[in-house]
């Protein structure tokens, strides 16, 4: 549950600081920039969440997941962003 929250507060951050930095005019933008740029910090703390609950779900069942390919192209793509 945690790792759907985490993904999800982050989604709507970036999503968010995004509308507010290109959906109006130019100087509303360069105004609306720093705020994008502050967005950042919380989707990694975000990110971390996941990463941290993904760990703790790996561990817990170790022989289930190891053998996942599904698993091993989701860590993947997290270890990519």
């Amino acid at each position: 549950m945690v790792g759907i929250r985490g993904r999800t507060a982050g989604i709507a951050l970036v999503v968010g600081a995004t509308l507010a930095a290109f959906g109006r005019s130019r100087t509303h933008r360069d105004q609306a920039l720093p705020q994008l740029a502050s967005a950042h910090s919380l989707v990694l703390l975000g990110l971390a969440v996941v990463t941290v609950s993904g760990i703790a779900l790996f561990c817990a069942d170790v022989a289930t997941f190891l053998p996942s390919k599904i698993f091993w192209v989701k860590m993947t793509l997290i270890v990519a962003l």
